[in-house]
């Protein structure tokens, strides 16, 4: 009974172990990648350098259908159908944006309905480098 126990054990593992080397392989060509020199080392563009700042506000803003929450539903059982409060209903089509998604500026001066959830977000740097000492320095200042 012991021995079919283990054989089970080893026939379950054995999969999820090779998916996490395989994927492990992967990240590690992935890093590479990101690490080189010059774009011009490996063919692809460089990314744009990235550092968090805990001022960034993640937005949510209310979906394609351009309601709060489910369109015609009250999602929040006050009575009203489709107001504010309805913002980030479960099921709803209502969407979180960062800085980096491109919609997040033209959301932020539209017409449809938004909040701010959340401070602090990966954001692109406009230097080359950031100093994290820095964004230390800036938080605090706050």
């Amino acid at each position: 009974m012991r021995r079919l126990s283990l054989l089970i054990g080893v026939l379950m593992i054995g999969p999820v172990v090779i998916r996490a080397r395989s994927m492990m392989d992967a990240s590690s060509h992935r890093s590479a990648v990101k690490t080189a020199s010059s774009p011009k080392e490996n063919g692809l563009p460089q990314t744009p350098s990235r550092h968090f700042d805990p001022d960034a506000e993640v937005i949510l803003f209310a979906g394609a259908d351009g309601l709060p929450g489910r369109a015609e539903i009250d999602d929040d059982f006050n009575g009203i159908v489709d107001d504010p409060s309805e913002l980030g209903a479960f099921r709803s089509d209502d969407v979180c944006l960062t800085p980096n998604d491109p919609t997040y500026l033209s959301v932020r001066s539209g017409q449809a309905s938004w909040k701010v959830i959340s401070r602090g977000s990966s954001v692109i740097s406009r230097k080359s480098s950031v100093d994290p000492l820095e964004l230390l320095q800036k938080r605090s200042s706050h």
